[in-house]
């Protein structure tokens, strides 16, 4: 199994689309290898002249070389 981050997802609160989300990462944890990590719903923010700009990545997956 995948190790996850944040690992506090399976006690979310899911419906409607997020339900979907969870349903993903969840697959993703059981047929990941150990050695992946996978990031779920991590906020940036980048600044550009006329102000910040915010988003959110639903999923990032680190393999163990960082390259794959």
């Amino acid at each position: 199994m995948a190790k996850l981050i944040p690992s506090h997802w399976q006690s979310m609160e899911a419906f409607g689309a997020f339900q979907r989300e969870l349903d993903t990462l969840e697959r993703l944890a059981k047929e990941l290898p150990d050695d992946y990590t996978v990031f779920h719903g991590v906020h940036w923010t980048h600044v550009e002249h006329n102000g910040p700009v915010f988003g959110e990545i639903g999923f990032a997956i680190l393999t163990p070389g960082g390259n794959d």
